[in-house]
């Protein structure tokens, strides 16, 4: 053991976390560094993309957040774990996609916006969801 050796370990470190801090902030999430780094240990990005929803729900990220940040890792080739979203077609696909990613908050506002079918959000822009009322971390998940 040396002490070079211990330095280079904590910048190593550093970097992971680093890296983390900064694909959530891309994807407006800073407000989960502490989840995701303190409390689910995942400090380094190859350790976030083997992470699991129901792992990133247990350290403290909010369910609609969890698969932002699985959906964003899996868009861009990096995520080892599956995404999965179900749907309740009794409460109607839009509900059902909302409930699924944790933006029940959201059906008001897509409601009154005439958004009543999932093909339909997924042709809205970004700026046409933020539009409407939707927070733009909320409005990327979408």
């Amino acid at each position: 053991f040396s002490a070079g050796a211990c330095c280079c370990r904590a910048t190593e470190q550093m970097d992971g976390v680093g890296e983390v801090t900064a694909f959530l902030t891309k994807l407006g999430l800073e407000q989960c560094v502490q989840a995701v780094v303190h409390n689910g240990f995942y400090t380094s990005m190859e350790a976030l993309r083997g992470a699991t929803y129901e792992e990133l729900v247990d350290s403290g990220v909010r369910p609609g957040h969890a698969k932002l940040m699985l959906s964003e890792l899996s868009n861009a080739g990096l995520s080892t774990a599956p995404l999965s979203v179900s749907s309740d077609p009794a409460g109607g696909e839009v509900a059902a996609f909302l409930r699924s990613v944790g933006l029940e908050a959201c059906q008001g506002s897509l409601d009154g916006a005439g958004y009543s079918s999932v093909d339909a959000l997924s042709r809205a822009t970004l700026n046409e969801l933020v539009g409407v009322g939707l927070k733009p971390v909320h409005a990327r998940l979408i």
